[in-house]
């Protein structure tokens, strides 16, 4: 509803919409064609926007937190923790810094659509394809998403409903509301291949029994997270690994995530995924787990200095002047997430002393939002 310039979606229904929806009252008394209800629900289609910013840029995120109402919150927090305050206080305090976030996270939104309409100068379509905070890419959600990988293709087509290309979609659409998740298990990951007693749908798990399991016959095997694909042997992986990057068919974002509690997103490293001197497996390399992924990030940002600021993302290949540049660009493009630190001066019993206050700038973009809790019914 944003992109239409409303925040209440039930502006229509309580201001516009008629008390009998089949009698269109607008078109009779300005003598216009009758609409039928199809077209009266056409009129109410808001055109899905792709490059809508996901989150807050770096920046301004990082101008939010900094801000004299943000700390207060932040300060009333740390009070209240140190006196023994109930979890729900302090949550409630946790909700409105959030609110803080989201009230400039729609301004930026509103901003980002005027500029766009009004076809400011500020504003280039291929500045946006790069700098903005773009949400999770769908080419790696659709891995764990069958069903919508399947309607994304199937949706766009015209067809009778009758025929078999409507039979197919609308059957997707009711097997995807009758799923409780809507993450699946990846194929060659699935729970019947895995002897072990364990979570039937620990992805992380099944990964690496497997692994062993097609080692011991091929002597090396490989899964691809993208294609949902094991691939025995060094030399097939290799040329597999070769395929993604001379393509260019990466995702921009190389976080970690996991949905649903079971499924995972691996994480990569775009400084690897440019290096030339590096193997293709090396280059291709996806982190299964987030603490192997955070200590290798950690190598690579000991080793930057002022003058070897750069993004070796094969899409990328940018210089930065400043580490923060830098910072702001991993963040926003590739949701990779960084800390910021400050200092502040805190009562203590012997008298004032300076501490660090480390904060962590948050990736707002949640997974409730792609894949909410269904109701039970």
């Amino acid at each position: 509803m944003i992109q239409a310039g409303h925040d209440d979606p039930l502006m229509h229904r309580e201001f516009y919409a008629s008390v009998n929806p089949g009698i269109d009252g607008q078109g009779t008394y300005l003598g216009n064609p009758i609409r039928s209800l199809g077209d009266t629900f056409r009129d109410l289609e808001i055109v899905f926007n792709p490059n809508q910013p996901g989150t807050l840029p770096a920046a301004e995120l990082e101008a939010v937190m900094e801000s004299k109402d943000y700390q207060a919150l932040e300060e009333e927090r740390s009070t209240k923790r140190q006196n023994g305050a109930s979890k729900n206080e302090i949550r409630l305090l946790s909700l409105h810094q959030h609110a803080l976030i989201d009230k400039a996270l729609q301004k930026h939104r509103l901003n980002e659509a005027e500029a766009a309409q009004t076809h400011d100068p500020n504003h280039d379509d291929h500045d946006e394809k790069v700098t903005r905070c773009a949400p999770v890419s769908f080419s790696r959600l659709k891995a764990v998403t069958p069903e919508r990988r399947l309607l994304s293709d199937l949706l766009f087509q015209s067809a009778p409903l009758r025929s078999d290309v409507g039979k197919e979609a609308l059957q997707l659409l009711v097997d995807l509301f009758k799923k409780t998740t809507e993450t699946s298990v990846r194929p060659g990951l699935d729970r019947h291949e895995c002897k072990h007693k364990t979570d039937a749908r620990n992805e992380v798990h099944a990964y690496r029994c497997l692994k062993k399991h097609l080692a011991r016959l091929h002597g090396f095997a490989e899964y691809c997270f993208l294609c949902n694909e094991w691939f025995p042997g060094h030399h097939i992986w290799d040329q597999h690994c070769s395929n993604h990057i001379s393509k260019r068919n990466l995702p921009l974002d190389m976080h970690w995530m996991r949905l649903n509690g079971c499924s995972i997103l691996p994480g990569m490293c775009p400084d690897c995924l440019g290096d030339d001197g590096l193997p293709p497996s090396e280059r291709f390399q996806q982190f299964v787990e987030l603490g192997e992924w955070e200590a290798h990030l950690l190598q690579h940002d000991g080793s930057k200095t002022s003058g070897g600021l750069f993004c070796g993302h094969p899409q990328c290949k940018l210089d930065f002047d400043s580490r923060k540049d830098w910072e702001h660009h991993r963040y926003d493009i590739h949701r990779i997430q960084q800390r910021v630190t400050r200092k502040r001066k805190r009562a203590d019993n012997g008298g004032c002393a300076t501490t660090k206050l480390e904060i962590q700038l948050e990736i707002v973009v949640n997974t409730s939002s792609y894949f909410p809790k269904k109701q039970k019914r």
